[in-house]
């Protein structure tokens, strides 16, 4: 009736890991429901099994990436350096970066000192995030797959989308690294409008307010959780915002980005989105629930494709509403990608009652959160194929 696993680094933290489950197992009541219990320090696990666990899969987007992000699994996998190497070729053919050179810098024998270059700087130049982040994440997402591991339901953060819709069926993934490179490489172009993004830890009607207080264009891009929004518009708007809020003791973020995204001033990056990007006009078919991030709805076979990647560069990104939207479906969230961000998010949105997210790989370079992930899903009744 019950499940149980471990994580553990080597021989003696597995011998402390297996006394916190013995703890675990004799001070607490065998859990219920359809959540494992586990230690506070992460190293321990047990659950009763349930049948058919539902899982939600959410894919990060721009601002995740990392120097070294994916580095164990390529290193040590076969498949993984094949889905890698693919995934490089594709973003070098349409003129991007070198994905193994921006990615694992050090690992081709380039040392971080002296007058070397800024590495996450260089990685966090949009047209060479987001086809970074798309390709790791599809590394993680064909990981689980290979151990069994399958969502009921899949939604992406911005950039995010165009991995939740391959997870979903909607596209192969030789589109999705074209898609990627296309839209970083639009949207970096996408500076000559001006513009730009300022987050603030308030709510929907602490910014509302502060909008309603500005002249000039800037619009709500993004409703992240109940505390943290996105502002985009004017560059003269955002720097208002920063100082109504600060009078206002609202903390504020200016983020590090090419241009205005989720606003009328990616109109020329969704411009070239529509004339270049090679995807069908509509939706064929879908192998698990598919949710957009641009208004929490569910996509179904038929919907516009091409056409939904064109406006949502523009479109507001309502990630309160999209993990809304799923989590009737979804007993568990995993964050597949680098970063934990949507995993805070999460939190954030739905309080320690109801389902929360996992990150696979919360620090680059790194295999215990995805281990982590592991044990929780095991104890949880996931049938994983070791």
């Amino acid at each position: 009736p019950l499940r149980a696993a471990v994580v553990a680094d080597d021989p003696g933290t597995l011998g402390k890991a297996a006394e916190r489950l013995s703890r675990l197992i004799h001070e607490d009541p065998p859990p219920t429901g359809k959540r494992s219990r586990n230690d506070r320090r992460q190293s321990a696990w047990y659950g009763s099994r349930q049948q058919n666990l539902r899982l939600g899969f959410l894919f990060p987007g721009q601002g995740a990436q990392r120097i070294d992000m994916g580095r164990s699994l390529v290193a040590r996998h076969p498949w993984a350096r094949e889905l890698f190497d693919m995934g490089a070729a594709r973003v070098k053919a349409a003129g991007g970066a070198d994905m193994g050179a921006l990615l694992y810098p050090h690992s081709a024998g380039i040392s971080e000192t002296g007058d070397s270059p800024d590495f996450q700087s260089v990685l966090s130049r949009t047209e060479n995030a987001q086809p970074a982040i798309c390709l790791i994440s599809l590394i993680y997402l064909e990981y689980l797959r290979r151990l069994g591991i399958s969502p009921t339901a899949v939604g992406g953060h911005s950039l995010g989308e165009l991995v939740a819709f391959f997870a979903a069926g909607a596209y192969d993934k030789n589109t999705l690294m074209d898609l990627a490179t296309l839209r970083g490489q639009a949207m970096a172009e996408a500076h000559g409008a001006g513009g730009g993004m300022v987050s603030l830890q308030c709510t929907y009607e602490g910014a509302e307010r502060l909008l309603g207080k500005i002249d000039d264009y800037l619009v709500l891009a993004n409703h992240n959780s109940p505390r943290q929004m996105v502002l985009s518009g004017e560059v003269q708007a955002v720097e208002q915002a920063i100082q109504l809020a600060a009078a206002e003791g609202i903390l504020t973020h200016r983020l590090a980005v090419s241009g205005a995204f989720h606003s009328r001033l990616g109109a020329e990056a969704a411009s070239r989105i529509g004339r270049e990007a090679q995807l069908p006009e509509s939706i064929d078919t879908l192998r698990c629930h598919l949710f957009t991030s641009t208004n929490g709805g569910e996509l179904t076979a038929g919907a516009p494709l091409h056409q939904h990647f064109v406006d949502q560069i523009q479109s507001q990104v309502d990630f309160v509403a999209l993990v809304n939207r799923m989590q009737p479906v979804c007993d568990q969230f995993i964050e597949v990608g680098p970063g934990r961000a949507l995993s805070g998010l999460v939190a954030d949105i739905n309080g320690p009652e109801a389902p929360g997210c996992l990150p696979v790989a919360p620090t680059p370079a790194a295999e215990t959160g995805l281990h982590r992930v592991l044990a929780q899903l095991y104890t949880s009744g996931a049938n994983i194929h070791w």
